[in-house]
């Protein structure tokens, strides 16, 4: 499904959660429980990571990190002595 696919989805989802008569909320209850924080965090978040893959960062950051662990896989212990240190904090 390409991306107006699903906002077509989403905004007649949100149609039929609100309509008078067929909504399971009413428009005060929908508006008591909205995250405005949530709602504009997860947009950022997806917008960062759009930007991300198209500039190819994600791939460079991806590869960075793969090299990084590479040298923790042949000593294990390291990885669970620095995960409990991490837990414990």
């Amino acid at each position: 499904m390409n991306d107006a696919g699903w906002i077509v989805a989403a905004v007649l989802a949100a149609i039929v959660l609100l309509a008078p008569g067929l909504g399971a909320l009413s428009w005060k209850q929908f508006e008591g429980k909205l995250s405005w924080g949530l709602i504009l965090t997860v947009g950022a978040s997806m917008s960062l990571a759009r930007t991300m893959i198209e500039s190819g960062a994600a791939s460079w950051l991806g590869s960075l990190l793969a090299s990084s662990l590479i040298g923790l896989a042949a000593s294990p212990m390291v990885v669970i002595a620095l995960l409990l240190i991490w837990l414990d904090g």
